[in-house]
């Protein structure tokens, strides 16, 4: 059960400690971030602010220019992987 006697309200998952002032919305993203490798991004609906969460990390307020910062950087590392890959595959290649 969660915080308060509500359900659905405290962690995710058993163990996890959120601040109370956290809404539905934050506490799930930081939750998936903790569980799966992603960015996962927030938005208010009161407010229209930006949040993302990964690997556990909440950063609010992001503007346009960190979200695309933050977007960039995952892609950019997606891609390097992936070609670090394709070289692998190369180098034991026969002829």
């Amino acid at each position: 059960m969660g915080e308060g006697g509500r359900g659905g309200q405290g962690g995710i998952r058993d163990g996890m400690q959120f601040s109370k002032e956290l809404g539905t919305r934050l506490r799930a993203a930081l939750g998936m971030s903790e569980v799966c490798d992603a960015l996962v991004i927030a938005v208010s609906e009161e407010t229209g602010q930006v949040s993302v969460a990964m690997g556990g990390q909440l950063e609010r307020g992001v503007s346009k220019e960190r979200l695309t910062e933050r977007l960039n950087r995952i892609q950019y590392r997606s891609a390097e992987k992936k070609a670090k890959k394709w070289k692998g595959w190369r180098r034991n290649e026969k002829a």
